[in-house]
């Protein structure tokens, strides 16, 4: 049975999906992502272009499959590998030296670089997808209040990491001009 931990990290991890995915496939975006994808090494406009709209549906996928029972263990399987995979990409960024490349991550994806604090971020969303369990239902209305706010505490505390990882960089940046 799955703790209301789990569960609140689930309904963060449904918010984190939801949002990245749409993020991509907004149009307004597509050009910005088409920028992050070609520092990964994607050059060609169209090729960009189907990676950000397959990469967009498989994020929104995922967060509706963590929304149901029956398809939240395999989900939840598929968030951990989707965060692995952006995880080695990152990796295999810096091990290159090239830290000016922007993530593509999440809510803000047009505006953080690849650095050694988002590999720790997303290590800890990995580790956590893995020790989530089942999925049943907190049960009673204060059970829902209680994940709620709990989820709403995950994505305010990401949010804020995610703020602070910009500011630093911001600083660090200025410092070297």
């Amino acid at each position: 049975m799955m703790t209301m931990a789990q569960y609140g990290f689930l309904l963060f991890l449904i918010w984190l999906f939801v949002s990245a995915g749409l993020n991509k496939l907004n149009p307004a975006n597509r050009h910005g992502f088409r920028d992050i994808f070609n520092m990964y090494g994607i050059t060609h406009r169209r090729l960009a272009d189907l990676v950000i709209i397959l990469v967009g549906s498989t994020e929104v996928m995922v967060a509706l499959a963590l929304v149901f029972p029956s398809t939240s263990q395999l989900a939840i399987k598929l968030a951990g590998l989707l965060l692995s995979l952006y995880l080695l990409l990152m990796i295999s960024q810096l091990l290159r030296g090239r830290r000016e490349v922007k993530c593509g991550c999440s809510s803000s994806a047009l505006s953080l670089n690849v650095s050694y604090e988002l590999l720790v971020r997303n290590l800890i969303l990995i580790v956590l997808c893995g020790v989530s369990g089942d999925t049943p239902s907190p049960g009673t209305w204060e059970g829902w209040l209680n994940v709620s706010m709990l989820a709403i505490f995950i994505i305010v505390l990401y949010l804020s990491a995610d703020q602070l990882i910009a500011n630093h960089q911001r600083i660090r940046l200025m410092r070297r001009q």
